[in-house]
């Protein structure tokens, strides 16, 4: 059993051990067409839609957050 779960998070590039708890909700509303843009890209990379959500957000932070440190150089 170890083993197997040892290779699945080696094979996703993930650390054994406990999973990172995410004890905050938000609900939103968005278009179905970007919905199912996401669970595309979700199933592509075998993960699930609340994992890909949360992917997403952290990337488009800091994207926001390069963008506003140059500009702050500028």
């Amino acid at each position: 059993m170890f083993i197997k779960v040892y290779l699945v998070c080696y094979l996703k590039k993930m650390k054994p051990g406990p999973k990172p708890k995410h004890t905050d909700h938000v609900a939103l509303r968005i278009e179905p067409d970007l919905r199912k843009l996401v669970e595309e890209i979700a199933a592509q990379e075998e993960r699930t839609m609340s994992q890909m959500m949360r992917i997403l957000i952290r990337e488009a932070v800091e994207a926001r957050e390069k963008k506003a440190a140059k500009n702050k150089t500028t």
